[in-house]
């Protein structure tokens, strides 16, 4: 297997890892934030207003 294909490897398993986690906070009931206020805290976020 080649760097690049282990490191794309390891990226995607990195990006199931943290659906998985989000999947369970889900299923556990934890408080989720919703789409405008995740993008409202990233806007602000960038521009260095938190």
């Amino acid at each position: 297997m080649s760097i690049e294909a282990f490191e794309k490897r390891e990226r995607a398993l990195e990006i199931r890892e943290k659906l998985l986690e989000a999947q369970l906070q889900k299923a556990n009931g934890v408080p989720m934030l919703d789409f405008d206020a995740a993008m409202s805290e990233l806007k602000a976020l960038a521009h260095g207003k938190l």
